[in-house]
C-alpha cells in the first residue's frame, strides 16, 4: 500500500519538506538506516540539523520478485504515489525535496512526469510541480541495472516483478524517461551519488548508468556499495554531509529567526509499522511452483540418464545368449561383441539393439553401426572435399607467380580428391609449365578419362588439347597428332551443333592451328596449309561478324603470320612455307 509518513515536524509554517522514496525491495525505515535504532536514522538528523525542516518516507509496495510479493509497474505506481502526494494538504505550504534511492528516483521522476501530462487540466499537479525545488539521486539506475536483465533471463525461477522487469538494463521505457527529465524545462537543482563499491552480486548500478546527463551536474562517488550507500553511519560521512549542505543552499522557502527555532521543539510522531509486502494470492505461485518442481524432476532425469544410465547390458544376459547360440566363439569375442554394443548407448536404437541382442539377434546393432560407419565416411569424403578445393584455389593463386608453388599444390588437391577434373588439368599446365612432361602428360591422361566418364565433350576436347601439346614437347609427334585429331573431331561437331556460338568456332579455330602447327614440324606442308586456311576462314567469318572487336580482329591478323613462325628457320621448310 502507497503512504506517506511523516518522520519529524516544526511547529509553525514549515520551511520546507523532504520525502525520503526508498528503491527496489526497500523500506521506508530501514533503507535510511543501518539498524533499528533511531539513533541511525538520518531522516531524522536533516530535520535537526536544518530548521524548519519537515521530513517524510513514503511507503510503497516494490519487491524484485513475484514470490515475495506484488508490485506495479513502473508507469503504474507513478499513480497511487501522485494522488499520495496530493492528498497531504501540508505539502502546499513549502518547497519540496526528494531523495530518493534507486527505484526510488525513477518513481519520482516518473510521478513529475505524470504530474506534468494532468497539469492542464488538474491545478494541483501544476501546484506540486512548482513547489518541487531539489532532487538528490542515490544509485539510481537511469538506464537500468544489469541485474534486472539476468531476472528476466531466469524468469521461470526468478519470476521477477514488474516493476523489477522495467529495470532491465538499456530498457527503451527507461531511456525515454531519462530524455524526458533532461528536456524538460524546470528550475530544480539535481544532485547525485553513485556507489563505488560492488555488492556480492557485483555492481548493481555503474557510473554511466547513475549519470542522468543533466547539464552542470557531477556525480559524486560515495565509497559505498548499493546497499550501504544509503545508511551513512554518521553525519560525518560524505553523503550526509553534501546532501545536507545541498537542500540548506537549494530548498529555499520561509527561512524564520534562529531563536524562534531555539525556542521550538521538534515533533518526531511514532512511527507507524511498515510490514514487507507478502503475497496476495497463492494459486499463480503453487502452479510456478509446480511447474519448477517438474522442470527439475525432469532435468534430473535427464542428468542421471546422461550421466548414470542404467546397465541394460549386465542385466540383460546378453553374454549367456550368445555363449549358447555361438559356442565356436571365444570368450574374448564374445567380450568384444558386447563391449561394441554397449559402444551404441547413446544411440536411439539402443534399447532395440539389446533387445534383439538378448535373442541373439545382433543384426540391429550391425545397421547402427553401419550407419555410423556411412555417416562418418561421408563427413571425412566432405572434409577431403573442401581441403581439396582450398588446395585447387591456393594453386591457382600461386601458379601465377610460382609455377612449382603451383605444381605442389595441385598435387596435393588432386591426392586429396583424385575424381576432380578441375584439379588434373591445373596438374597438367602447372607440370608442362615447369618441364616435368611425364607428370603432366599422366595428369592430362587422367584429366581425359574423367572427361569421357562424364561424357563432357568440351572438357574431352580440352583435354586432347592439352595432351598434345605435351606430346610435342616430349617430341612424340604421331601421337601428338593424333590427339590434335581427336580434339579437331569434337571441336567440329560442337561448332556444327551450334554455329552461332562464337566461342565453339573460336575452339574449333585453334584445334586447326595446332594441327597445323604438328603438321610443319612432321613436314606435311600441304596439310598444314589446309589447316591454317580452314582456321584463318573461322576467324575471318568471326571477325566481319563483328568489326568492331578488337580481340576477334588480332586474332586474324595473327593467322595471317603463324605459317611463317612456325616454319621459320631457314631450309627446305622454311622455303616451303612461302607457299601457305
Amino acid at each position: 500500500m502507497t503512504q506517506l509518513i511523516k518522520v519529524a515536524n516544526w511547529p509553525g509554517r514549515p520551511r520546507g519538506h523532504v520525502i525520503f522514496v526508498h528503491g527496489l525491495g526497500g523500506h521506508p525505515y530501514d533503507t535510511w538506516r543501518r539498524g533499528k535504532a533511531d539513533a541511525g536514522f538520518w531522516p531524522l538528523w536533516l530535520a535537526r540539523d536544518i530548521p524548519g525542516l519537515c521530513v517524510w518516507t513514503l511507503s510503497y509496495a516494490a519487491p524484485p520478485t513475484n514470490w515475495i510479493g506484488n508490485a506495479l509497474a513502473l508507469p503504474d505506481q507513478a499513480v497511487p504515489v501522485l494522488e499520495c502526494l496530493l492528498g497531504e494538504p501540508v505539502l502546499t505550504t513549502a518547497p519540496v525535496t526528494f531523495v530518493c534511492h534507486s527505484l526510488g528516483g525513477l518513481v519520482v521522476k516518473q510521478v513529475l512526469r505524470e504530474a506534468n501530462d494532468q497539469r492542464g487540466h488538474r491545478p494541483e499537479a501544476g501546484a506540486l510541480l512548482d513547489r518541487v525545488k531539489v532532487l538528490v539521486f542515490i544509485a539510481t539506475p537511469h538506464t537500468g541495472a544489469i541485474q534486472a536483465t539476468w531476472l528476466d533471463r531466469l524468469r521461470l525461477v526468478a519470476w521477477p516483478s514488474p516493476v523489477a522487469q522495467d529495470l532491465i538494463k538499456n530498457a527503451p521505457a527507461l531511456r525515454k524517461l531519462n530524455v524526458w527529465y533532461r528536456n524538460w524545462p524546470n528550475e530544480i537543482a539535481n544532485q547525485v551519488f553513485y556507489e563505488a563499491h560492488a555488492t556480492e552480486a557485483g555492481m548493481i548500478v555503474d557510473p554511466d548508468g547513475a549519470d542522468p546527463g543533466l547539464l552542470n551536474v557531477v556525480p559524486i562517488p560515495i565509497e559505498a556499495d548499493h546497499i550501504g550507500i544509503c545508511k551513512p553511519a554518521g553525519k560525518d560521512e560524505l553523503l550526509y554531509t553534501a546532501t545536507r549542505r545541498f537542500l540548506a543552499e537549494n530548498i529555499g522557502g520561509e527561512d524564520r529567526p534562529a531563536e524562534e527555532y531555539a525556542a521550538a521543539k521538534l515533533e518526531t510522531p511514532t512511527l507507524p509499522a511498515v510490514s514487507r509486502s507478502r503475497p496476495k494470492t497463492w494459486l499463480p505461485r503453487m502452479l510456478r511452483l509446480a511447474v519448477l518442481i517438474l522442470v527439475a524432476v525432469i532435468g534430473f532425469k535427464g542428468i542421471q540418464a546422461v550421466f548414470f544410465p542404467p546397465d541394460l547390458l549386465q542385466e540383460s544376459g546378453i553374454e549367456e545368449v550368445l555363449r549358447t547360440k555361438y559356442p565356436e566363439l571365444t570368450p574374448e569375442q564374445i567380450e568384444r561383441s558386447i563391449r561394441s554394443l554397449q559402444a551404441l548407448r547413446d544411440e536411439p536404437r539402443f534399447e532395440q539393439a539389446v533387445e534383439q541382442a538378448e535373442k541373439g539377434n545382433l543384426h540391429v546393432a550391425q545397421g547402427i553401426w553401419r550407419q555410423i560407419y556411412e555417416n562418418r565416411k561421408h563427413q571425412e569424403d566432405k572434409a577431403r572435399s573442401e581441403r581439396a578445393e582450398a588446395a585447387r584455389n591456393l594453386a591457382a593463386i600461386a601458379f601465377v607467380e610460382n609455377a612449382a608453388e603451383g605444381l605442389r599444390w595441385y598435387r596435393e588437391a588432386t591426392q586429396l580428391d583424385p575424381d576432380n577434373r578441375e584439379g588434373w588439368l591445373g596438374l597438367g599446365e602447372a607440370a608442362q609449365a615447369t618441364g616435368t612432361l611425364e607428370e603432366a602428360e599422366a595428369a592430362y591422361r587422367k584429366y581425359i578419362a574423367l572427361a569421357r566418364r562424364a561424357d563432357d565433350k568440351r572438357e574431352l576436347a580440352v583435354g586432347l588439347s592439352g595432351l598434345g601439346d605435351v606430346l610435342v614437347a616430349e617430341g612424340n609427334l604421331p601421337a601428338a597428332r593424333r590427339a590434335y585429331e581427336q580434339d579437331l573431331a569434337i571441336a567440329k561437331r560442337l561448332a556444327e551443333a551450334d554455329p552461332s556460338h562464337a566461342g565453339r568456332q573460336r575452339d574449333l579455330s585453334v584445334s586447326y592451328n595446332k594441327l597445323g602447327d604438328v603438321l610443319v614440324a612432321e613436314g606435311n606442308l600441304p596439310a598444314a596449309r589446309r589447316a591454317y586456311e580452314d582456321s584463318r576462314d573461322i576467324l575471318k567469318r568471326l571477325a566481319e561478324a563483328d568489326p568492331s572487336h578488337a580481340g576477334r580482329q588480332r586474332d586474324l591478323s595473327v593467322s595471317y603470320e603463324r605459317p611463317r613462325r612456325r616454319a621459320g628457320g631457314g631450309g627446305e621448310s622454311a622455303r616451303g612455307a612461302s607457299g601457305l
